[in-house]
């Protein structure tokens, strides 16, 4: 394990963050392969392709969604064990009330199940992007999606509560998905390397 965990790297105050994650496991490189060929398909970019997603509420607090379900932990509990990962940061720009409601909503979905099959849903949507030019979605949506949850769309659909505008369809969201709606709706921090 990593003694030398880069603590001071992180956030540390009350405000929020979304941790788009690149790490390095077998499913982490399936799932960025996928990311890859959705990327290629609809001419974006390529580059810093993320598997994963997780988002940070204040007072040391992550939570996110990962195969045993929906569960809040310590950024030394979900990131200090000894594995590679690149996490980029981006500030969810918020006042003080709405970090709290974010918290509290995000707070109320622990124990929720991880949304297994949208590895499948996510599978179908990239490749009928690649051999018909548009999307189609087969999982669930809009409160019928929030029984359950994948990475991204938990972060997604959490950011959507306090910020309705962030994602049209937070259900569908895969990490690239939600990456580009970071760069373009919330503030780039900086990119921290474990």
């Amino acid at each position: 394990m990593n003694t030398m965990f880069p603590y001071s790297s992180f956030p540390d105050d009350n405000k929020a963050y979304v941790f788009m994650i690149r790490s390095y496991g077998v499913l982490a490189k399936a799932i960025r392969f996928f990311m890859r060929l959705k990327q290629l398909a609809l001419g974006k970019t390529t580059k810093d392709i993320c598997n994963h997603a997780d988002i940070y509420v204040g007072n040391d607090l992550v939570i996110g969604a990962e195969r045993r379900g929906v569960f809040p932990k310590t950024i030394r509990g979900m990131y200090n064990d000894g594995k590679k990962r690149i996490i980029y940061v981006y500030s969810i720009p918020l006042n003080s009330p709405l970090v709290g409601l974010l918290r509290a909503w995000s707070l109320e979905q622990a124990g929720k199940k991880y949304e297994f099959s949208n590895f499948i849903n996510q599978i179908y949507r990239i490749l009928y992007i690649i051999f018909k030019g548009r999307e189609k979605w087969l999982g669930h949506r809009g409160l019928g999606a929030q029984k359950r949850y994948f990475c991204s769309e938990f972060v997604s659909t959490a950011i959507s509560q306090v910020r309705p505008d962030f994602s049209l369809s937070p259900w569908d969201d895969d990490p690239m998905d939600l990456k580009e709606l970071c760069e373009s709706k919330l503030i780039y921090i900086k990119k921290i390397k474990l």
